[in-house]
């Protein structure tokens, strides 16, 4: 042996039996735990045909052997008759070996480093080739040659582990971990066997322990590795995808450059015929909006149709007469720039309140301001809806007043049937006629400043909504004696209850 002194201890029969069971157990244990970690392997070289599985369990039968009958040498517990020496001298001859193959192909070395791949395999040759010689060589020979292949194995698998960690294997590093602990407990049991300490953990020595962790921290590893392996493969396939998408977006943007050449060719020979066609187009939105500006809607799209549009009678609808007071008198104390530019803000104003009630503008005569509610689209609402433009503008002209405009109003109202068209060929117009015009007009021309006067007609309509003065039967020109109503406001909901 090369262990230097065993120690003899003296037991009593009854603390033999003990420290004897006491021994049994732990090394039943350290046994169930390698006997586990070696079918688990077994299970995954079976199902999944990667022979590196199948390394790692000839791996941890060296493990158990060093326990079983090189270090501990327990091994009678098992096989009573076994002979210890040939165990002792032989598994360390083959363990150097397959230690070193496995860490050859766990760490990938041909791939990471493939100058010392062939200096790592020539030492395992060697450690092969001694494995045979050594069976004629003394056995005091083969001892002191186990050691230095042992202390050769440790070095070497150091250096691999380190070399492949700073090419990019990080199992390289986590492996050299591993093995400086398995080398640390192999130092303790070296100082042990010849101090008698540090002391066994639970009666298992400490190459014992080492390699209990040592094959503990490496089957850790092994599946470590094949997620590290999944993840790189998957980020490689990201990768591949990545350049793939690349490629594919570089061929689109060469598709995409020879069509934008391709188009602005066609624009160049088609930019002078869109311009013309634009000029066209704007012309055209151009008098349809003039169209649109001076004709009711329907109206303007039967002229476009038919180039003629047809007058009609229209049997409910409202006429709204404005006139403000003394125009011409004041006018003629006017600048007339400034006179236009009043009535211009109050018929822009009215415009804005007709249209929100859903009245057609006719036209203005002079400071006449002229609307109808019913046409071209009939409304039964037609009296209530001019009854509140004609209130709203009242309300304008009377906050104008206030903010220096120079003008008062009358208004009037009528309701009742009408004629609406077109007439003459140029610079048409559309326009109302008949007596419910007229009556509208007396309406306003018998009205008083800031108030609205309607007839009979357009009273009936809007009694119910509205609070209304009446006024008596006032002389008319040409109509004899007329009821007319002042309106004053709409009905408050709380007073109707």
């Amino acid at each position: 042996s090369n262990s230097g002194p065993i120690p003899v201890n003296l037991y009593t029969i009854k603390a033999y039996e003990i420290k004897s069971n006491n021994e049994k157990l732990v090394y039943g244990f350290y046994l169930g735990f390698m006997c586990f970690l070696l079918l688990s392997n077994l299970f995954f070289f079976f199902s999944l045909r990667n022979r590196m599985y199948l390394f790692y369990c000839m791996n941890i039968v060296i493990y158990t052997c060093y326990a079983v009958a090189v270090v501990d040498g327990f091994l009678p517990y098992i096989f009573p008759h076994a002979d210890l020496m040939t165990w002792y001298i032989t598994i360390p001859t083959i363990g150097v070996a397959i230690q070193n193959m496995y860490c050859a192909y766990f760490l990938e070395l041909k791939k990471y480093a493939p100058r010392l791949n062939k200096i790592a395999w020539g030492v395992i040759w060697y450690f092969i080739i001694y494995a045979v010689v050594r069976l004629w060589l003394p056995l005091t020979t083969v001892l002191a040659v186990n050691t230095i292949n042992a202390l050769i194995s440790f070095l070497l698998m150091a250096v691999i582990g380190i070399v492949v960690g700073k090419k990019g294997n990080k199992m390289g590093y986590y492996f050299g971990i591993a093995f400086f602990i398995y080398f640390a407990l192999v130092i303790c049991e070296a100082v042990y066997i010849q101090t008698g300490s540090p002391a066994y953990f639970w009666s298992l020595s400490h190459t014992a322990t080492s390699t209990l962790a040592e094959a503990f921290i490496l089957s850790f590893l092994l599946s470590r590795r094949f997620e590290w392996e999944r993840e790189a493969f998957q980020q490689a396939n990201e990768r591949t995808q990545q350049k793939l998408l690349e490629k594919t977006q570089e061929n689109e943007k060469m598709v995409r450059e020879q069509n934008i050449v391709l188009e602005q060719k066609v624009e160049e020979r088609t930019a002078q015929l869109s311009h013309t066609l634009k000029e066209i187009e704007a012309e055209r939105q151009k008098s349809e909006d003039l169209l649109h500006n001076i004709l009711p809607e329907e109206i303007a799209e039967e002229l476009k149709q038919n180039g003629t549009s047809e007058a009609r009678q229209y049997d409910h609808v409202s006429v709204l007469f404005t006139d403000f007071v003394n125009f011409t008198g004041i006018g003629e104390h006017m600048d007339p720039r400034d006179l236009v530019a009043e009535l211009d803000l109050c018929f822009k104003a009215f415009d804005e309140i007709v249209e929100r009630h859903g009245l057609e503008k006719i036209k203005t005569i002079g400071d006449a301001y002229l609307a109808v509610c019913g046409l071209p689209t009939a409304d039964p609402a037609h009296a209530e809806n001019t009854i509140n433009a004609a209130l709203d503008i009242l309300e304008f002209m009377k906050q104008r007043r206030t903010e220096g405009g120079i003008f008062d109003i009358r208004a009037g109202v009528n309701s009742g049937p009408l004629v609406a068209g077109i007439v003459g060929v140029k610079k048409f117009a559309y326009d109302i006629w008949g007596d419910t015009v007229n009556t509208a007009e007396r309406m306003q021309s018998n009205s008083e400043t800031g108030k609205l006067n309607v007839s009979d007609s357009t009273y009936e309509l809007i009694k119910a909504k509205y609070n209304c003065v009446y006024r008596g039967k006032i002389d008319v020109k040409n109509k004899g004696s007329v009821d007319m109503y002042f309106v004053t406001s709409k009905h408050v909901m709380a007073d109707m209850d």
